[in-house]
């Protein structure tokens, strides 16, 4: 026969022979256990914008080009404004374009514009013709099929945490789309991991941010001065234009900052959390003892 007395003589609730009060003891710090580790991880929210660029040449230089290639196209940087996209699509994009790059998270996001060097070059295959559709009475455009990459890499090397590098943001986009109404100067190319349902749609990498903790993931570039104006080609794609561009950088959560410690109130939260573990399992040993 199992007895299960406290240390007063006081009988406790045993079902089957357990000691009730030593499992709620257990519970408890299993609870305050899961509660520390939770206040130290970072909380997933909402798609967080985390880098930016801006072109150096004015908001009017049009620094992108789309060219319609047969039934397809290829979306890349020029290097004057009269430049265009290679034809050949095995050569590699090599024009670069004079940025003013900047990170937005708290603590490096103050280091400000950083001058560096845009690369973009995305390509659309033959066959992936442009579709029109009419909403709200306005005739929109959408040019699907872009896969690519592109890079952002610093004039100078640039320094953070004690990490030293020039890689600050660079990327991979699988099937991205060139959208905007048709007849406008105005447009944007997006690409996204959430809207496609494939991790793999976007990519990033970066000597400075872990982007291992990221479940969505958006590029997207403002396209403005668009010359020609957006329309269809008699081939099926967009027609080809020249266009001014600034771009923004998302996931969600944010990306976490390489070489970065835990904030004062993060180790506050999970000294406290372990402090209540500790006490929890005290208090549940003391019970075993006197069972």
């Amino acid at each position: 026969m199992i007895h299960c007395t406290g240390r007063f003589g006081d009988r406790c609730k045993c079902i089957g022979g357990v000691n009730m009060n030593g499992l709620k003891n257990f519970a408890i710090a299993s609870v305050l256990a899961a509660s520390a580790v939770a206040a130290y991880a970072p909380a997933s929210a909402t798609v967080t914008s985390f880098a930016q660029y801006n072109q150096v040449s004015g908001a009017s230089t049009r620094t992108l080009a789309w060219r319609q290639i047969g039934t397809g196209g290829r979306l890349c940087t020029i290097a004057t404004a009269s430049g265009n996209c290679s034809s050949n699509t095995a050569t590699a994009v090599t024009a670069t374009v004079d940025v003013k790059f900047s990170f937005l998270q708290t603590g490096i996001g103050a280091s400000g514009p950083i001058n560096a060097k845009l690369i973009v070059d995305l390509i659309a295959a033959p066959g992936s013709a442009a579709s029109t559709s009419v909403i709200g009475g306005v005739n929109y455009l959408v040019q699907p099929g872009l896969t690519g990459t592109f890079s952002i890499v610093a004039d100078t090397a640039f320094t953070y945490n004690g990490i030293t590098s020039t890689d600050l943001l660079h990327g991979s986009i699988v099937n991205a789309s060139i959208s905007g109404q048709v007849g406008s100067s105005s447009g944007s190319v997006n690409g996204s991991t959430l809207t496609l349902h494939d991790a793999s749609a976007v990519q990033f990498g970066s000597d400075f941010l872990d982007f291992t903790n990221t479940v969505n993931r958006d590029f997207a570039l403002t396209l403005t001065a668009i010359n020609p104006a957006i329309a269809v080609s008699s081939s099926g794609p967009a027609r080809s234009f020249r266009a001014a561009g600034t771009g923004s950088f998302s996931s969600d959560p944010a990306p976490l900052v390489n070489g970065a410690v835990p904030e004062p109130a993060s180790w506050a939260l999970m000294l406290a959390g372990f402090g209540a573990v500790g006490t929890a399992m005290r208090r549940r040993k003391i019970a075993i003892r006197f069972a």
